[in-house]
């Protein structure tokens, strides 16, 4: 039975079920997608986050509390982006070390 049950495989995903063949470490390429996805949801909420600001800041008239509120959003939204550049330039750096052994950059199937 266990015979029959290996020989069915998935012709979209072919051997990646198969976590016998796959890479060190089968959990690289979901960390890969998950991070990607956080870095793309931050930047969308940073930038949202940098207009928010700006708007507040165009309509405050002169109000120094809605001045400071809205200088104090654009700064955390510039450092936001500063937090999440450092994040890839760091990711980028030990990507091309291969320290880890799988190219986050350049996630490839491992194939048999």
């Amino acid at each position: 039975m266990k015979k029959f049950l290996a020989a069915i495989t998935n012709p979209v995903t072919g051997d990646f079920g198969n976590f016998n063949k796959v890479a060190a470490n089968p959990l690289a390429p979901f960390f890969v997608k998950v991070w990607r996805a956080v870095i793309i949801f931050g930047a969308i909420l940073m930038l949202v986050y940098l207009l928010w600001g700006s708007i507040e800041w165009l309509t405050s008239e002169g109000d120094k509390e809605k001045l400071t509120s809205a200088r104090n959003k654009i700064l955390h939204a510039i450092v936001g982006m500063s937090l999440l550049a450092a994040s890839v330039a760091i990711v980028f750096f030990i990507d091309n070390l291969g320290i880890f052994g799988f190219k986050i950059l350049q996630l490839e199937w491992p194939t048999p």
